[in-house]
């Protein structure tokens, strides 16, 4: 009974990701145990988004946790209780005031007791920033709690979540799950002997992975002049998966960190922050990003199929976004107006609504095109919906015909490409100089 419902939960769940982010990547799936308790322990960049793709994407059934106000709303808080969810007690949500939370604590060991998955969100809760919060040491207390009452060790995974613009339709995510971390007795020892220290500790080597999966940077600004730093180090004619571009993205936040804390480093890293910020300015001033000015090639497949294979689904997709319009537009207005300006919690509200209009629109469109034209035009439109709606995610048609028609247009002033050059030379000098990371480099200079 309750695992049908589960699995007609983590059914929708999946229709709804997958029609809302263009591509969805998982790596490190090696390290999840197929078997026996596992304490997921993930970034949380994303709302209730980030909860939803753990228990569709990490291959065993999970019991995920989540706010206990969330249990009181209407839909959602019943959503919760069919797929087993546990409630915790905030004091953030409760005016401050210290909460009670060894019904919690109760739930999650009997979870893992009984072989179950548990996913927890270390650091408590999501903040538009582009680093990880401090972590609460609730995982570490769960862990070497459960060791010490059942006598069995338990692996805790550390799950990064990258997404490329995580408000946006149609982005991409990349889900990396890292190498886990098995508390076992002798955890539990240390515990005993050096008690809160032994939580602290476990903590901060959780904090260490989890920001090894992720991208940290200190600002928004330092962030996306990084992201073009990326942009102009990847090499001419080549264009990254997303995967790639996560990874490339991670080291250059990484090895920024490391050089910084080097003093012979800060003049050549303040003049190099100088630069990109320059030629950032001028992308932000015409509208367009370093890829426009890099002309990647728009044609991924190249021969006759290829050509073939675009002259159809493009047309196909632009008429999907003519269909689909509505769905983009309501889900857009309605998110910012149930976030009521609370930046994170709008990617979540957006998914719901732009699911909810689709579920409501397209059988309404289907019944009164077959109602006015007859019941085959009906039919037909039951096929092209779906059709043309998914050519129009994976291709986005607009986004990409605009910077199309730049490309072919060559609407990019002369001195810009002269620009990019010379901040191209800048970034590869300063990663020849500065590389500090362990292992080989990706894309080594020529």
């Amino acid at each position: 009974g309750s695992m049908a419902v589960y699995q007609a939960v983590q059914g929708l769940l999946s229709l709804i990701l997958r029609s809302y982010y263009s591509e969805i990547h998982r790596q490190g799936l090696e390290n999840i145990p197929e078997s026996g308790p596992v304490i997921f322990a993930a970034s949380h960049p994303n709302g209730l988004i980030d909860p939803a793709l753990i228990m569709v994407f990490c291959q065993r059934t999970v019991r995920i946790v989540a706010k206990d106000q969330l249990f009181s709303l209407p839909v959602l808080g019943s959503l919760l209780k069919s797929v087993g969810a546990v409630p915790v007690h905030r004091s953030s949500d409760h005016q401050g005031q210290k909460q009670d939370n060894s019904d919690f604590f109760e739930a999650m060991y009997k979870a893992l007791d009984q072989g179950d998955c548990v996913s927890i969100f270390p650091e408590g809760t999501t903040v538009y920033e582009p680093h990880l919060q401090p972590l609460k040491t609730g995982t570490a207390r769960l862990a070497l709690g459960f060791v010490e009452k059942f006598k069995r060790s338990v692996p805790i995974v550390p799950v990064g979540l990258n997404y490329d613009q995580r408000q946006k339709f149609g982005s991409k995510v990349v889900m990396t799950f890292g190498p886990p971390i098995v508390i076992g007795e002798a955890d539990v020892q240390k515990y005993k002997e050096k008690g809160f220290d032994a939580v602290l500790e476990l903590t901060d080597q959780l904090k260490s992975i989890l920001e090894s999966l992720t991208i940290n940077m200190p600002d928004w600004k330092l962030h996306r002049i990084l992201h073009t730093a990326r942009s102009l180090y990847t090499p001419d004619g080549i264009e990254l998966t997303a995967q790639q571009q996560v990874e490339l993205e991670r080291r250059f936040s990484l090895g920024y960190r490391k050089a910084l804390t080097e003093a012979k480093n800060q003049p050549q890293l303040q003049e190099l922050e100088r630069q990109l910020e320059d030629y950032q300015m001028k992308l932000d001033v015409l509208e367009i990003t370093d890829a426009d000015v890099r002309k990647v090639k728009v044609h991924h497949r190249n021969g006759i199929g290829g050509i073939a294979i675009n002259l159809i689904k493009w047309p196909l997709a632009l008429l999907g976004d003519a269909l689909n319009a509505p769905i983009g537009i309501l889900g857009g207005i309605a998110g910012k107006f149930l976030a009521k300006g609370e930046i994170v919690e709008e990617a979540t509200y957006r998914v719901i609504v732009a699911f909810m209009t689709l579920v409501i629109s397209y059988p309404t469109f289907i019944a009164g095109v077959s109602y006015i034209f007859g019941i085959r035009w009906g039919v037909l439109l039951m096929f092209l919906l779906p059709i043309t709606g998914y050519c129009s995610v994976t291709i986005r048609p607009l986004g990409n015909s605009i910077a199309f028609l730049r490309r072919v247009l060559a609407m990019v002033p002369a001195d810009l490409k002269k620009e990019r050059q010379n901040v191209k030379d800048v970034v590869m000098k300063a990663v020849d100089s500065m590389y500090n990371l362990e292992g080989p480099r990706m894309f080594l200079p020529k």
